[in-house]
C-alpha cells in the first residue's frame, strides 16, 4: 500500500484561494456601495437642512413673497448648492404658498424641497 501523506492538493487550494477571492470581492462591492449610500443620505439631509434654513430666513425677513428669487449657499461655503423660492396664491384671502427648492449645481436630479403658508397682511387704506 503507498503512503498517501496528509494535506490538500493544488487543485485544492487553487479552488480554495479563487473562492476566498470571491468573497472579497463581493465584500468590497458590498462596501462600496454602503459606502455611496451613505453619502447620498448625507447630501439628501444637509440639502434638506438648508432648505428648511433658508425658508425660515425668507419668512423672518418678509422675502418668502417675492417670487422668482434664487441664490446660492456661498455664505457657507457651499458653492455648488443653489436655492429657489416660488410664491403663488393658496385660494384663500392673504395666505400665500412658499416652495424653497434646494439643488446640487452639478446637474443631477436631486433636490429638497420645503413647503410651507405665510400670512401676507392686507393692504390697508390711508385715512381721508
Amino acid at each position: 500500500m503507498p503512503n498517501r501523506s496528509r494535506g490538500f492538493t493544488l487543485v485544492e487550494a487553487l479552488v480554495g484561494v479563487l473562492l476566498i477571492g470571491v468573497g472579497v470581492v463581493a465584500a468590497m462591492n458590498g462596501l462600496s456601495a454602503i459606502a455611496r449610500t451613505d453619502f447620498r443620505v448625507r447630501e439628501s439631509e444637509q440639502m434638506q437642512q438648508l432648505a428648511i434654513e433658508k425658508y425660515e430666513e425668507l419668512v423672518a425677513t418678509g422675502e418668502a413673497l417675492n417670487a422668482g428669487q434664487s441664490g446660492d449657499f456661498a455664505d457657507r461655503n457651499l458653492d455648488d448648492y443653489r436655492w429657489t423660492v416660488e410664491s403663488e396664491g393658496s385660494g384663500i384671502e392673504n395666505l400665500q404658498s412658499v416652495t424653497v427648492t434646494v439643488r446640487r449645481g452639478n446637474g443631477d436630479a436631486r433636490e429638497a424641497t420645503i413647503s410651507g403658508l405665510v400670512y401676507q397682511a392686507p393692504a390697508t387704506e390711508a385715512a381721508p
